[in-house]
């Protein structure tokens, strides 16, 4: 996805509303897939679909001019 021109990697998935005690975090890692200090990533929008569930998009903070190769991943986990 681009944003100021610039292009950025991003994932979109759908998320249920009610998603009881799970958090859902999505995470970027450099080019050697380290995700043991995930680097920032922030949600662009939240699409409600009308059905309980959401479309969601989140991106990477850092531009791939950058950073040319990352992975995202979306973690869930129950506290």
């Amino acid at each position: 996805m681009a944003a100021d021109g610039a292009p950025y990697p991003a994932i979109r998935y759908t998320r249920r509303r009610d998603l009881g005690r799970v958090v859902l975090a999505a995470e970027v890692a450099p080019a050697n897939v380290d995700f043991s200090a995930p680097g920032a990533a922030r949600q662009i929008s939240a699409t409600d679909l009308g059905d309980g569930f959401d479309e969601v998009i989140v991106r990477s903070d850092t531009p791939l001019s950058v950073a040319p190769r990352q992975f995202l991943r979306l973690r869930a986990t129950l506290p």
